[in-house]
């Protein structure tokens, strides 16, 4: 009898279920402005400067009206789809409706993400730092593209820094970024540069199926931007469903997002080439 045990085992799985190595997304939550509501295009008022003038006693003022404009955002509407076979999801010891939920969950994420870098990469900015040679991330680049940003006295510290993990990699071979001897937030030790060169936040993603930052004949393009220069209007935030499907004899879980991006200033934006 005990010879026809090997009958009767079953496969038992870990319960804590391994998802492949990707990026949650939202990576760039919190570093552009964010518009909600139910609608499909959302406007961004963008209002000019003014120039303050000598008051002459007697003398007519001078009328002066800021040039105004909207910057436009329209909404995409974004799905994923996966289907769980009813007996294969009883065959094992983890709800694999709420594994698909999860993964599903980070490439809504991620393509949140790409939305950005998206409006980014189409931005009418001329504030770009071009690559000629085979030289990646420098700090002289860095501090061109933070050179830019001053011109026009904008505040560094709600700017960002997108780059990949190749151009943190060069960064840190920088000594001048790296060395005691000029900064004490010690990167080398931590991975982290925030606040280098008075910029608020450096953000690193590595290779994604989305896109990510765009990239022609080995020149990628990374982008410092101040929080306002780009707007994501968001019409629903992730959810996520179950229904029962009779005919396919499996669970549906769905998600759902819907979202745009685009650019609000271009003189907010500064494109950085490396090659890479």
């Amino acid at each position: 009898m005990a010879t026809q045990l090997s009958n009767n085992l079953i496969t038992i799985f870990d319960s804590e279920v391994k998802h492949i190595y990707q990026s949650e997304g939202f990576t760039l939550d919190g570093t552009v402005r964010k518009k909600t509501g139910n609608a499909k295009t959302f406007k961004f008022p963008v209002y000019g400067s003014l120039r303050a003038e000598a008051h002459v006693p007697g003398q007519d003022a001078l009328i002066q009206n800021a040039t105004q404009r909207q910057a436009t955002v329209i909404a995409q509407d974004r799905r994923v789809v996966s289907a769980t076979d009813k007996f294969e999801n009883l065959q094992v010891n983890y709800d694999d409706r709420q594994e698909a939920a999860r993964a599903q969950a980070m490439a809504m994420g991620r393509d949140s993400d790409q939305m950005i870098i998206d409006a980014l990469a189409n931005s009418t900015t001329l504030k770009a730092i071009t690559e000629g040679s085979t030289a990646g991330l420098t700090l002289a680049k860095l501090k061109d593209a933070v050179e830019y940003m001053e011109e026009d006295e904008i505040d560094l510290g709600m700017c960002t820094f997108l780059g990949t993990y190749k151009q943190k990699q060069d960064l840190l071979d920088e000594i001048k970024a790296t060395s005691s001897d000029y900064v004490s937030s010690r990167p080398l030790e931590t991975g982290n540069f925030d606040g280098f060169l008075g910029v608020g936040r450096y953000i690193w993603i590595g290779a994604r199926a989305e896109g990510g930052l765009p990239i022609a004949s080995r020149k990628r393009k990374n982008f410092l931007w101040h929080k306002d220069a780009v707007g994501l209007g968001e019409v629903l935030n992730v959810q996520t469903r179950t229904d029962w499907d009779a005919k396919m004899g499996a669970d549906l879980v769905q998600s759902y997002y819907s979202a745009g991006a685009g650019e609000i200033d271009p003189t907010g934006i500064v494109s950085v080439e490396c090659y890479e």
